[in-house]
């Protein structure tokens, strides 16, 4: 008996020696024997077993069978017969140890080529909570796990989990990914040694099945007041490494061929500041899924899909400071080797080029804006939308719209674009000096629960070049930047800097290895100016150049143009240039609307409403119209004031002046000032005759007549269909037997006919 404290201030461990090898007088330390004995673990020395291991070998391999509490009466039954102990809490164990040629090496290492059986319902995969409940102790293994140590240093290299098979427990379980095999690996073998166990290296307290930070617990986790094993955790870390991937996959793995992997391969983890202190500055993970997976969009994508999130923390605190996802259609060609089992995977060393050199179909960018993201994963948010991966960059459907708010979690920055098809690069701004996403369409960030700042690139060269900031979701206010300009516009003035600004201070893809992230920490500290949230002022004051100001005017619909830049400028009754010159040339003139243009020289007229004309001969309509047959009405409009038009709705009415039965047609279009759009519409007349037909236009305010005229339109009547015709209206495809349908069809009606008309006449009728 060893009096020890695994549990409590006082416990025991019973140890039954079956081969007569216990030696009376030699030390403890040397009288423990993990070949031949049974071991009962008593809490607290109270006389109950709460965990008995019946050590044993078997040929070359030694093996450990564990018995733990199945009934809830927190012991494990057994009796006791002159020292022949006999486990009656089960007849089967729930956990099996084996361990090849013994449980340490020559050298006295521990020795880790180890199989690990597990029959029940306890932890031993990620997710077991998912199936746990449909598990019992019956004899049949449901979780295998395989660990290796190739150089036998007493670090495990790799290791394998098999849960069991969640379509056979139940239906409702096949919807998951990545339960099929578990496959967790240190490339640079790197592991720390077990700490904290009870005599045996494998055994110890509850702590967390999946592996921390800095340390290895013993796998065998026990729940001892229970007198139960709470887990079987890992040996290879999966997150709580910084050299280690780990790939779930929901594809059965088969040894001595290549293997395709879906879900997540890989995930790795990475030192970049080469510190070694067990805690990554990097994480890629990649949700893979080749080409007809069912688990995708139910196989019915032909090519490959999948989608990154690529986090690091720059400043090497343990948190994450920048993610970025994305999403792309790149088959997986090259392999691994672990042991005798080849996988389509990307190798460890090459993995985050493979990720930054690749052209991706959409991103998203997140900056924690110094606040940090504490996860073993990485930044959640830096995710490409599911819906946007699943429907928009599939084909399934045209509308990638999502809501930015949603997306953007509380203090932090997100940008993105669903129309990336480049390689993923960040730059760095002159203005706000902050990392931005290149090619980025919006971005938002919320400041704190009353403010916010939203990005936008209204010239589409890929640079955010306008700066909104709200407070309770009202705009206060705006900072443009153009070629050779920059305005600050707030409710009731305006700042225009002259200055030619710089798209990016440098460009550069997310950190790779410790040079890249070194040097990229190194140049945003050498570039960095700190402002407050918001103060736009600020930012371009840091530019030494002239600068006028204006009060009491307000600025409204900025936009580029071909050669510049337009926006609204409404002079109130007291407006005045306060500082600078004055480059709009707007003193003397009277309080009201008017449109500043810009192509190298400022223009400034007075506003006129927008007005929307049917550009002269325009009006298109094809030659030969038949009825029923579809054919396109084209117009062209054009805005012939200086306002630009919000959506308007176009509408065609066609109309046969002897039937009076109106159709209309509608589609909606934007008139920029000064511009011309096309409008078109599909029409399938349903008769022959004289058609009339005239546009209308609905600005959201007054519907008005674009053709003062009603023009004609001569449909000719439809020709009579033959028989191939016929075929093809119906849906029936071509061919003897269809032609051979066609007629018995026609003749069982004409014999119905037939019938009818040689019918008696029923009586009274």
């Amino acid at each position: 008996m060893l009096t020890c404290t695994f549990a409590t201030e006082r416990d025991l461990i019973r140890i039954y020696d079956r081969n007569g090898n216990l030696v009376q007088d030699l030390d403890w330390r040397e009288n423990l024997d993990f070949e031949s004995d049974v071991w009962l673990f008593d809490v607290g020395a109270d006389g109950i077993a709460n965990l008995v291991i019946d050590f044993y070998r078997d040929g070359s391999n030694v093996i450990a069978d564990l018995f733990d509490d199945q009934t809830g009466d927190g012991q494990v039954a057994y009796s006791d017969q002159q020292g022949q102990i006999t486990i009656l809490e089960s007849k089967v164990p729930t956990v099996r140890f084996i361990a090849q040629e013994g449980w340490w090496t020559d050298v006295g290492k521990v020795n880790y080529a180890l199989t690990v059986l597990v029959d029940g319902d306890r932890w031993a995969t990620f997710s077991a909570e998912l199936y746990n409940k449909y598990l019992s102790s019956d004899g049949q293994v449901d979780v295998r796990i395989e660990v290796h140590d190739l150089d036998q240093d007493g670090r495990p290299d790799f290791e394998f989990r098999h849960p069991p098979d969640l379509g056979v427990l139940s239906p409702e379980l096949e919807r998951w990914s990545g339960m099929a095999t578990h496959i967790m690996v240190n490339w640079m073998d790197s592991e720390y040694s077990v700490s904290n166990y009870v005599l045996w290296p494998h055994l110890g307290g509850y702590s967390d099945p999946l592996k921390q930070y800095g340390h290895s617990a013993p796998p065998i986790q026990m729940a001892w007041t229970e007198s139960k094993i709470a887990a079987i955790g890992e040996f290879v870390a999966s997150r709580g490494g910084e050299s280690n991937c780990f790939i779930y996959t929901s594809i059965p793995l088969v040894r001595e061929q290549i293997n395709e992997a879906d879900f997540e391969n890989p995930f790795c983890f990475y030192d970049l500041a080469g510190d070694r202190d067990g805690v990554p500055e990097m994480q890629v993970r990649t949700e893979y899924w080749p080409p007809r997976n069912p688990r995708f969009v139910g196989g019915r994508f032909p090519l490959a899909m999948e989608w990154i999130r690529y986090s690091w923390d720059q400043d090497n605190d343990g948190l994450w400071d920048y993610g970025l996802g994305l999403a792309g259609r790149h088959a997986i060609e090259s392999t691994i080797t672990l042991g005798d089992l080849t996988i389509r995977s990307i190798g460890y060393a090459d993995y985050p080029w493979w990720v930054t050199e690749r052209n991706w179909d959409a991103a998203v960018f997140v900056d924690t804006e110094g606040r940090g993201s504490r996860s073993s994963e990485g930044i959640y948010a830096a995710q490409v939308p599911v819906a946007v991966i699943q429907n928009y960059l599939t084909g399934f459907s045209a509308d990638s719209s999502q809501n930015l708010d949603e997306m953007t979690p509380q203090e932090w920055r997100v940008e993105y674009t669903f129309d990336l098809h480049a390689q993923p690069l960040l730059y760095y701004s002159p203005v706000d000096r902050k990392l931005h996403l290149l090619g980025a369409r919006q971005g938002l960030w919320k400041i704190n629960d009353d403010q916010s700042i939203r990005y936008d690139d209204l010239d589409g060269d890929q640079y955010v070049d306008l700066w909104t900031f709200f407070q309770n979701d009202r705009l206060l206010r705006q900072l443009i930047t153009s070629s050779d300009y920059m305005i600050v516009a707030t409710p009731g003035n305006i700042t225009i800097k002259q200055h030619i600004v710089r798209s990016a201070l440098f460009h550069t893809v997310p950190p790779r290895n410790q040079e890249e992230w070194h040097v990229l920490g190194q140049r945003m500290e050498d570039d960095q100016h700190t402002f407050t949230p918001g103060d736009f002022e600020a930012m371009i004051a840091q530019f030494d150049e002239p600068v006028t100001r204006i009060e009491g005017v307000t600025l409204r619909d900025f936009r580029p143009t071909t050669d510049g830049f337009r926006f609204i400028l409404e002079l109130g009754s007291e407006f005045q240039v306060v500082g600078g010159e004055d480059w709009l040339r707007v003193q003397g003139l009277v309080p009201g609307e008017y449109v500043v243009m810009y192509d190298g020289v400022f223009h400034v007229q007075s506003l006129t409403p927008a007005r929307s004309v049917l550009v002269p001969g325009s009006l298109g309509v094809e030659e030969g119209v038949v009825a029923l047959h579809p054919m396109r009405i084209v117009a062209t409009l054009r805005n012939e004031g200086l306002e630009d038009t919000k959506t308007i709705t176009a509408y065609l009415h066609t109309v046969q002046p002897e039937v009076e039965d109106e159709m209309v047609s509608k589609m909606e279009a934007t008139l920029l000032a000064g511009e011309e759009t096309e409008v078109s519409f599909v029409w399938t007349p349903l008769a022959a005759g004289r058609w009339e037909a005239w546009l209308t236009i609905d600005d959201g305010e007054v519907e008005q007549s674009l053709a003062m005229d009603r023009f004609i339109i001569e449909v000719a009547p439809a020709p009579q269909p033959d028989l191939r015709w016929a075929l093809e209206r119906v849906g029936v495809a071509g061919g003897a037997w269809a032609i051979f349908g066609l007629g018995v069809g026609l003749a069982g009606i004409a014999m119905a006919l037939f019938s009818l008309v040689l019918r008696p006449p029923v009586k009274g009728s």
